[in-house]
């Protein structure tokens, strides 16, 4: 009877464990995908939230990978180079072209995701600077033990 326990332990262990990794390779790596590969990532979802025709799928695709392109010039300048300006014309422009292609209520449902998608990288590089602050408070507070 131990055995049997134990042996059904050591599976559901195992088999924890394979789905737990299965799950962490079916997330993509952001950091390794292409332009292009975030742009279409992008577009599925916005097709998906914004109940997109085919064909403005098709049209949002090519506008997401021309700015995402546009996007990766623009990081690739010097940082001298770079204002905030530049970005914000880049942003107007793309939302022109997709205003083009959506409804009225559909640009709307655009516009309020561009919104939460903006809070929510700001909330995330506001985590990452407080954990940054914190580990240097903790390595200060070493040195001085």
């Amino acid at each position: 009877m131990k055995a049997l326990k134990s042996t059904f332990r050591l599976l559901f262990l195992i088999s924890i464990l394979l789905w737990s990794c299965q799950s962490q390779a079916q997330r993509p790596n952001l950091k390794d995908a292409s332009a292009e590969d975030i742009a279409k990532m992008q577009t599925g979802y916005q097709s998906k939230q914004l109940d997109l025709t085919d064909e403005q799928t098709q049209e949002l695709q090519s506008i997401n990978i021309k700015y995402a392109n546009e996007l990766v010039k623009f990081r690739e300048k010097d940082p001298a180079e770079r204002s905030f300006e530049d970005l914000k014309v880049l942003s107007q422009k793309q939302n022109q072209e997709v205003k083009a292609i959506l409804s009225d209520e559909q640009f709307k449902r655009y516009l309020k995701l561009k919104q939460k998608t903006r809070e929510r990288l700001r909330e995330r590089r506001q985590k990452r600077m407080e954990k940054g602050q914190n580990n240097q408070q903790k390595e200060l507070k070493n040195r001085n033990l």
